[in-house]
């Protein structure tokens, strides 16, 4: 059977890390098998050392009101997404216990602020201001988290919409509006 090319190859594959192995039909097939099998359980011994073999940080935050949350919503640090929310639920207080699983970060000073930020759409996420004290929270604590207000520009936004039909808008615009005026007559008489 020596010169056969039936076989199989299999990959194995986690991130960057591979290991590709031709199983054939022959004599020293018993050998490859041994020999892929020993190159697996040593490949996946070092991918467990290098990533922690998802070790994930888990906390949980104590909210008053959790709009806008709900599983899988997004927990940033300065833009990055660093983990979601795993789990909401009612606490026997009438407080939001929620959940998160943090796969990016595990060393988080105790004086960081978790807070909670609804968009205009009513979308939430949870975003952290890193403290700077040299203990860190331990994983499984619960936290008290922070509902973040709408955002000034949000404000502005929400507010010149509710005012719309008052006067003060109105006489803004209709002035607006006249000098948009006076613009297109100089325009126009230049010609």
């Amino acid at each position: 059977m020596e010169g056969n090319t039936k076989g199989a190859i299999l990959v194995v594959t986690y991130g960057r890390w591979h290991t590709t192995t031709y199983i054939g039909v022959g004599n020293n097939a018993l050998n490859r098998v041994e020999s892929f099998m020993a190159r697996n359980i040593f490949a996946i011994i070092i991918i467990c050392t290098l990533t922690g073999c998802r070790d994930d940080f888990n906390l949980t935050l104590r909210f008053e009101n959790a709009g806008g949350l709900s599983t899988y919503t997004q927990v940033t640090l300065n833009g990055l997404i660093i983990g979601h929310v795993s789990n909401v639920q009612l606490d026997s207080d009438h407080t939001i216990l929620v959940e998160l699983n943090l796969d990016k970060l595990k060393q988080i000073p105790t004086d960081t602020k978790f807070i909670l930020r609804t968009d205009l759409l009513g979308g939430g996420s949870i975003d952290l201001e890193l403290g700077s004290n040299s203990e860190f929270i331990q994983n499984g604590e619960t936290i008290n988290g922070i509902i973040a207000e709408i955002d000034n520009d949000g404000n502005n936004i929400v507010n010149e919409l509710l005012n719309f039909g008052k006067k003060s808008t109105q006489d803004s615009i209709l002035f607006e509006l006249r000098r948009l005026n006076e613009n297109l007559e100089k325009l126009i008489n230049k010609d």
